[in-house]
């Protein structure tokens, strides 16, 4: 069993893999940073990612939330999950499910709904010379003048 520890916006979530998926959920999770304006909580939640033999379990707190027999499946919901409960944690600003691209001290915010193509646009923004900041949570603050990213992995 593997266990990582994240810490977004000083709340920690632990994750515990069982089985051979560990170093691949660790390769998802290294990319992820922590904005600010994300309450400050003791701890947010233990997420399981457990090996059943047959399948992977995902499981918040103790609660089953899928099941798979596809770890990345798994994985992918566990972000989803995951992202969710930080964007309910924002307390300063605005949180929104966007891209979020920057070049010479310039955001550019791509607020889109999951499937429209954000994250595609955004990947190829960066392809043409953009910063990457994140595809999936931006958190823009009351003065509307700062955007701070909850990044991942694009």
């Amino acid at each position: 069993m593997e266990a990582f520890e994240l810490a977004p916006g000083g709340g920690r979530v632990r994750v515990r893999v069982d089985g051979p998926g560990g170093s691949a959920i660790d390769t998802v999770l290294a990319g992820f940073g922590s904005p600010p304006g994300i309450r400050s909580v003791e701890d947010l939640s233990t997420w399981e990612i457990a090996d059943g033999g047959a399948s992977y379990v995902l499981r918040r707190d103790g609660e089953k939330l899928s099941e798979s027999d596809d770890l990345a499946l798994v994985a992918g919901q566990f972000i989803w999950h995951l992202t969710r409960e930080v964007t309910d944690a924002v307390d300063t600003g605005i949180g929104m499910h966007a891209g979020v691209v920057s070049k010479a001290g310039t955001a550019v915010v791509l607020p889109a709904p999951s499937g429209s193509g954000k994250s595609t646009l955004t990947a190829a923004l960066v392809a043409a010379g953009w910063d990457y900041l994140t595809e999936e949570l931006a958190v823009i603050d009351p003065s509307g003048t700062t955007v701070s990213p909850f990044a991942r992995p694009l």
